[in-house]
């Protein structure tokens, strides 16, 4: 008997065995049903298929550029991120360096600024007999290495002439590290008036920093008064302390 759907035909166990016969009937059921199935297909349908297939094809052809082309630009953009990370780890390398230079910088300067500031050496210089009385304070600009003496004297004598009184050296020494390299005679200042005259000087002993006051170029003098600054440089070469 045939089968249900496409008749095709089946072989009984007790019929006798003929391979033409049988071949050529499920040949020509399977073509009757292959022509049959293919009837409920149009044509047209099958040709919108193949067309939009053909569509397909070409679409995923053109994405398939187009994702490698992005492939692409992600990894040109990707070496490009790494460079940029790459120069801002620089930078910001190189900015830390200039933080240091500027911390630096700052703390040379203000070590300069310090030196440059003047202090007192030496406060409250005074040296009294029954007619001198001297006083004064030591500045000290450490960064020129220079000493300012600011000395005030008052004197009352019977100069005769070309006498002086003899003035006792201040209490006060300058500490060894701003003394000079050899004995110094420096000038204060002097008082004029008329034909009279004298002035007041420093003597700096280079060993011990001892500070004596010097009157000198007296003519005509019975009383004077003399405020001003002496300058000294220590720590320098003899050659330069000729002065």
């Amino acid at each position: 008997m045939a089968t249900t759907n496409y008749s095709l035909p089946t072989l009984e166990s007790t019929a006798l065995f003929d391979l033409v016969t049988d071949y050529n009937a499920l040949a020509n059921a399977t073509d009757a049903a292959l022509a049959s199935v293919a009837e409920l297909i149009p044509t047209e349908t099958i040709t919108e298929m193949q067309g939009q297939i053909s569509a397909l094809q070409t679409l995923t052809g053109s994405q398939g550029t187009q994702i490698t082309t992005l492939q692409s630009q992600v990894s040109s953009a990707n070496g490009n991120i790494s460079t940029l990370q790459s120069g801002l780890e620089t930078a910001n390398g190189n900015i830390g360096t200039l933080q240091t230079g500027l911390q630096s910088a700052n703390q040379n300067i203000q070590a300069i600024n310090e030196l440059m500031k003047p202090f007192i050496l030496i406060s409250g210089l005074n040296v009294q007999t029954s007619n001198a009385r001297i006083t004064g304070n030591v500045f000290c600009n450490a960064a020129a290495k220079i000493l300012v003496f600011s000395v005030n004297a008052s004197i009352t004598y019977n100069f005769t002439r070309g006498s002086a009184p003899t003035i006792s050296a201040f209490t006060q020494v300058l500490p060894a590290e701003y003394r000079p390299t050899q004995n110094r005679r420096i000038f204060v200042g002097d008082a004029m008036s008329g034909t009279a005259a004298c002035n007041l000087q420093l003597d700096i002993n280079a060993e011990t920093g001892a500070i004596t006051p010097n009157v000198g170029g007296i003519n005509n003098v019975e009383a004077f008064t003399v405020n001003g600054n002496a300058i000294l440089m220590y720590d320098i070469p003899v050659d330069a302390n000729n002065s």
